[in-house]
């Protein structure tokens, strides 16, 4: 997709937005392409719109290059349902009928769920054989910073691809459940994220996903983890040279577009 200059994230877009990321240097593009888009047709095309994400902005001569994918777990939107929610979305008059590129205060996925439709078409994930994007490791104590977490990762990057335990609390409650665990964790993750404070090294759930995470790091797969911290508290075998993100200097939206950005230079696991 091609666009000339003038029309990337200069029409329809907020003042401050535009003075702010419009220079698209690397850093800018590296902010764009952690957000999910929406990728529509001007109406007169009456086509179906989806949602997406970016994955390479290029700029030559006067024009701007875009690479990107669309999210297959997603249902397409109707010209009648972005007219809909075109307040929500944050959508001008007649912004339908020109082509361009436009940068939005606006919460996208927030905007849809408010809509009656259902976004995802994929059936819910099997837990004992599905390979998750993210898993998420944390104490009870820290769960409503980390639901906000997962549901931003889940307007990221796509239902099922989000291992969060009140997502599959009906696949849950099954006898064996430590070596369930164990087997997402260890095998059936791309990326695990823990939340690490004091309460965590006093959990036995979280010792349960601690010994995964630490037998990865044994077997130097340590790319596959990455620490949040809530508080300074120790856990047994993280050391004070191991890098973390703060949650305290972060907002779970902030939180969610770093592990966006970490997942996309991960290797494939197996």
């Amino acid at each position: 997709m091609v666009f000339e200059l003038c029309r990337c994230l200069r029409e329809y877009t907020d003042r401050d937005l535009k003075e702010k990321h419009s220079a698209l240097t690397e850093a800018d593009c590296q902010f764009l392409m952690s957000l999910p888009c929406l990728f529509a047709y001007e109406s007169v095309c009456e086509k179906e719109a989806r949602i997406g994400r970016l994955l390479k902005v290029q700029q030559k001569d006067g024009k701007v290059r875009v690479s990107y994918e669309v999210n297959k777990d997603l249902l397409p939107l109707s010209q009648e349902r972005i007219s809909q929610l075109a307040w929500d979305l944050g959508i001008g008059d007649w912004e339908m009928n020109r082509t361009h590129w436009a940068l939005k205060k606006e919460d996208l996925h927030a905007a849809l769920r408010q809509s009656s439709s259902p976004l995802s078409i994929r059936p819910v994930a099997d837990i004992t054989t599905q390979v998750f994007d993210v898993s998420l490791s944390f104490p009870g104590e820290v769960r409503p910073y980390v639901e906000s977490v997962a549901k931003e990762l889940v307007s990221l990057l796509g239902p099922g691809r989000v291992f969060y335990d009140n997502y599959f609390k009906a696949q849950l409650a099954r006898p064996n459940l430590d070596a369930l665990l164990q087997d997402i964790y260890r095998k059936r993750s791309k990326l695990i994220v823990a939340f690490l404070c004091n309460a965590y090294s006093e959990k036995e759930w979280c010792g349960i996903e601690l010994r995964a995470i630490r037998d990865l790091i044994k077997s130097k797969q340590d790319t596959m983890v990455m620490y949040v911290r809530t508080d300074r508290g120790e856990v047994p075998g993280v050391l004070s040279t191991d890098g973390f993100l703060d949650a305290n200097d972060h907002t779970p939206i902030e939180i969610a577009n770093f592990i966006a950005e970490r997942l996309q230079i991960m290797p494939g696991r197996e």
